[in-house]
């Protein structure tokens, strides 16, 4: 069990640890985004719908969403460092990979390997962040190395959209995936300093199929987990389709070149940072106050992000006002991120977290960035972009509903947890 008051120097190889994985979680939708801005080069050049272009980033979404878990669980058995070692040395070669394609469907699978190597850093990370970091400070922790995938998505719009216009799309590809290889050896290093073998949380030696029945027989206890896993994914269509659609939309409705509608689009969307982060520091202060303040705010950020999408794109089309209406969606849209994590991983016994933390990871993947960029393309094949950006809000409105019902079982799971015996429990 991790000592409550850690030493000086545990504490700073703790946020070493943290820093380099925020660098690789930035790296990991760095490759994961990248692709949006080249969806005009590879429509002129294969002659794809906009179906075909939203697929190129929901099936990273596809196969993340169907790794998760069971890669999670392998985890489990064979250590959390070394796990996300491995994830970040495929994503990235996979992304390498995505410059020698010769045709779409080579390009599409090379898509799909990113989500293999991505399927379960994001909810590794986060039992390895639980258990370096206290409670006190957990949500927001978790918030900030969450809201570096935001980062990630910005700086791959942004950096695609520079970089291909002076080396094309393949220069895109090779310079995104080199950088996630160096990243990973270093948090092996660093990490080794801090997550001693046979140290809690890190690795069970208990068969797969044991560690498996435990896992998920502690996720079927906690009744909250659940209904908030769906409402996540449900918000993230709004977080994926902005993401994906931002630029063309940019490009097609205001005119823009290519290139300045991706970092137009990178702009707006970075105002999801400060959300998130604000977000995670007021459901961390009000924890104590209000138990359920996690489940609460997320109810209230996805609440106002389909208000503010709906004013954007229902009735301001265009202008200086549909802007400000984008940038307050950007700000409330990501603002679930570090409370529902938290409070996921606080209703389950301490070796459940990486996959309690799947299991959103999963839903959130398969119901939200795999489903979002792909069924907004579709809609726009018939309908134009930007009347199918009108349907965003009502799945907001759907997950803040679902959030306020699971934060009313949230309490009765939190103190079920804490009951048992504190190195379960951490």
């Amino acid at each position: 069990m991790r000592s409550p008051n850690p030493t000086p120097r545990a504490a700073r190889l703790a946020w070493c640890v943290f820093a380099i994985m925020f660098a690789l979680m930035v790296l990991d939708h760095v490759d994961r985004q990248i692709v949006v801005s080249m969806f005009p080069l590879l429509k002129a050049r294969w002659s794809l719908t906009d179906g075909e272009l939203g697929l190129l980033v929901s099936v990273v979404a596809v196969t993340v969403a169907v790794g998760t878990i069971p890669l999670s669980i392998v985890a489990q058995r064979w250590g959390q460092l070394r796990s996300v070692f491995w994830m970040a040395v495929i994503w990235s070669g996979a992304t390498i990979a995505c410059a020698f394609a010769t045709r779409y469907g080579e390009l599409l699978f090379a898509r799909a390997l990113i989500g293999v190597g991505e399927a379960a850093y994001g909810s590794v990370g986060c039992a390895l962040l639980a258990r370096l970091f206290p409670e006190r400070i957990r949500a927001t922790v978790l918030a900030a190395f969450l809201v570096a995938a935001l980062i990630g998505s910005v700086i791959g719009v942004m950096m695609g959209a520079v970089v291909i216009e002076h080396w094309g799309w393949r220069g895109g590809f090779a310079v995104a995936g080199a950088p996630g290889i160096v990243l990973a050896v270093l948090l092996l290093f660093a990490g080794r300093q801090v997550v001693r073998p046979g140290s809690p949380d890190t690795a069970r030696k208990e068969g797969l199929w044991a560690i498996t029945a435990a896992v998920f027989t502690a996720l079927a206890k906690a009744r909250s987990a659940p209904l908030a896993c769906v409402a996540a994914g449900l918000q993230l269509i709004c977080v994926s389709s902005m993401y994906a659609w931002l630029p063309s939309y940019f490009h097609r409705e205001y005119g823009l070149a290519s290139a300045r509608a991706g970092v137009a689009a990178g702009f707006v969307v970075l105002a999801g940072v400060p959300g998130a982060i604000v977000f995670g520091m007021v459901a961390d202060a009000l924890k104590r106050r209000l138990p359920a303040s996690r489940y609460y705010l997320a109810a209230a950020a996805a609440l106002l992000t389909a208000t503010f999408t709906a004013a954007a794109f229902g009735t301001a089309r265009s202008g200086p006002i549909q802007l400000v209406w984008l940038v307050l969606a950007a700000m409330s849209m990501t603002g679930i991120v570090g409370p529902v994590t938290a409070a996921i991983v606080e209703v389950v016994p301490a070796f459940a977290r990486a996959t309690a933390a799947a299991v959103l990871a999963a839903t959130q993947n398969l119901f939200g960035l795999a489903l979002g960029p792909v069924l907004i393309g579709m809609l726009s094949d018939r309908h134009g972009l930007a009347a199918a950006l009108t349907a965003v809000p009502v799945v907001c409105c759907a997950a803040g509903l679902l959030f306020v019902a699971a934060a009313r079982t949230y309490a009765r799971d939190r103190k079920r947890v804490d009951g048992l015996q504190p190195a379960a429990s951490l």
